[in-house]
């Protein structure tokens, strides 16, 4: 477990847990303001189908972790190994109200370490370049882009910017 004091709120990153399910599935979807009105499990399904068994998709060769602050699931992001050296970021959230806390980074330092663990010593990731915050989070923590592309998501066609870092 790692606990953190950020602004005298208590945040703690952990594993996820089963129990934890439903609580991800909605930080999932309101950490980026999208489908609003529309079925949870229908966007699910389309857009985040690994969401529904973190364990399988994660948690055997990665990790998942979520943010806590007062009992609340607030932060939330997953590891998955690529190859022998390579291990992606993915799904990292901060619901809006807690964003500008450091809990992002915080969070990006712990998959980091739990990627480093097992072996990596590159980490990917990609996000949307409308995601101005999170872009500067990755370039101020030393990822940098490699290219960018353009994709078919839950809010529409947009276009990825896909980071890169190497770990020493």
């Amino acid at each position: 477990m790692h606990l953190v004091l950020i602004d005298a709120q208590t945040f703690r990153i952990r594993d996820y847990e089963p129990a934890d399910r439903d609580a991800v599935l909605h930080l999932n979807l309101d950490a980026l303001e999208t489908d609003a009105g529309r079925d949870v499990d229908a966007v699910i399904d389309e857009f985040f189908p690994e969401l529904r068994d973190i364990p399988a998709a994660y948690q055997q060769t990665g990790a998942f972790l979520v943010g806590v602050e007062d009992g609340a699931i607030v932060a939330m992001g997953g590891v998955q190994r690529v190859d022998d050296e390579t291990y992606e970021i993915m799904r990292m959230r901060v619901a809006i109200p807690r964003r500008g806390r450091g809990y992002g980074r915080e969070l990006l330092h712990a998959l980091e370490k739990r990627a480093h663990e097992r072996g990596a010593r590159r980490i990917v990731l990609e996000t949307a370049t409308g995601l101005a915050v999170a872009n500067r989070l990755y370039e101020s923590e030393g990822y940098v882009e490699t290219h960018r592309t353009r994709g078919e998501y839950s809010i529409g066609s947009v276009e990825i910017v896909h980071y890169e870092k190497r770990l020493a």
